[in-house]
């Protein structure tokens, strides 16, 4: 016989099943830069709207049900106010990231987390009144009726994501998905950085990344079964200005420069090397040499680290060793690669002479 499972684990499969928005984002600050250039149809706002009735609604029940139990006493009493209040503020977080994702990505599926929970809640309610009347033979009052109706408005969002210009939303805005850059060689970095769901590092060399333009701006996207496990792959990247942050920070080129150490030793000895393991070497140290001398770029003249500020990227800090952002070691690094790159070079072109 299987042995029953936690309450517990059982709401954590109920939760799962009304699939909550994954990830993380978008900034709130990030919407709203949105929304003054690319302001979405009527539909998808009207929706949006709608959809934030959920975070509201939880946030509400949550004061009302503390305020009216605040009044009671007991450990257990306070111990189960602090619990409700936890979960029913991260179901507001969540629903007000699905919300936010609608007029910013054109997602709203995440938006329709909170209506999917209480369908599954109203499921139980039916249950427990029709036990109620049918079995009991008590009336069943007419606060059972609450829960219907509050589903039946969450559902409202559902509607208006169903209309015409709803659907072509995320088409027009497909930029939003992408990663901030400042430049094609941001996205370059990006995409040599661990970028597909198998975490598997792409090959360093430069990518054909094609340039998009819609109501978000402008970018580039690269569209290519990943290196490693031959799944597709696209990758967005949406332009920024230089005021604003880009995704590509420092530690994407310390760990890119540390990643084309191992890259050329795969490669080979370049002493000997056929004329393609040159052109690849070639590739790697070219993209070493401008990584580390992109991030020597950013020490202060009159410093010898790199700020704190401009170590951040999509690589975690803490992937890259400590030491990597002295200035001795950029410049040693750079000087190696440098030459590298030269004794390359000069094979390649010692072929050609000789060809």
């Amino acid at each position: 016989m299987t042995a029953a499972r936690p309450p517990l684990m059982e709401s954590k499969k109920v939760l799962a099943a009304a699939r909550p928005p994954a990830g993380l984002g978008p900034r709130t600050s990030d919407v709203l830069r949105g929304l003054s250039v690319a302001p979405p149809p009527p539909a998808v706002l009207i929706g949006f709207l709608l959809a934030a009735l959920a975070p509201l609604g939880l946030l509400a029940a949550a004061v009302v049900i503390v305020i009216e139990m605040s009044s009671y006493g007991g450990w257990y009493i306070k111990a189960f106010m602090v619990m409700f209040t936890a979960v029913t503020l991260v179901l507001a977080g969540l629903a007000w990231r699905g919300a936010k994702r609608t007029v910013h990505i054109g997602e709203y599926d995440g938006a329709l987390f909170v209506p999917r929970l209480a369908t599954a809640f109203c499921v139980v309610a039916a249950v427990a009144g029709a036990k109620l009347a049918l079995i009991d033979g008590d009336d069943v009052p007419w606060t059972f009726a609450l829960p219907f109706v509050a589903t039946a408005v969450l559902w409202l969002p559902a509607l208006a994501f169903a209309r015409p210009s709803a659907k072509s939303w995320p088409d027009e805005v497909l930029l939003h998905r992408g990663l901030a850059v400042h430049s094609e060689e941001d996205a370059q970095v990006l995409l040599a950085t661990r970028p597909h769901t198998c975490w598997s590092a792409q090959p360093i060399r430069r990518h054909p990344l094609a340039p998009v333009t819609d109501r978000a701006g402008q970018g580039w996207a690269f569209s290519q079964p990943c290196a490693a496990c031959r799944q597709p792959m696209t990758m967005l990247y949406r332009l920024v200005p230089p005021d604003r942050p880009s995704d590509a920070g420092g530690s994407d080129r310390v760990w890119l420069a540390l990643e084309a150490d191992r890259q050329l030793t795969a490669a080979g000895d370049v002493a000997g090397a056929s004329t393609d393991v040159l052109h690849r070497a070639h590739e790697i140290a070219t993209t070493a040499a401008r990584s580390l001398g992109a991030v020597l770029a950013t020490i202060p003249t009159d410093g010898d680290t790199v700020p704190r500020r401009r170590r951040n990227g999509r690589i975690l800090n803490g992937v890259v060793p400590d030491g990597v952002w002295t200035r001795a070691w950029l410049t040693e690094q750079l000087a190696r690669w440098q030459g590298v790159l030269a004794s390359v070079d000069g094979e390649l072109a010692g072929r050609t002479t000789g060809g």
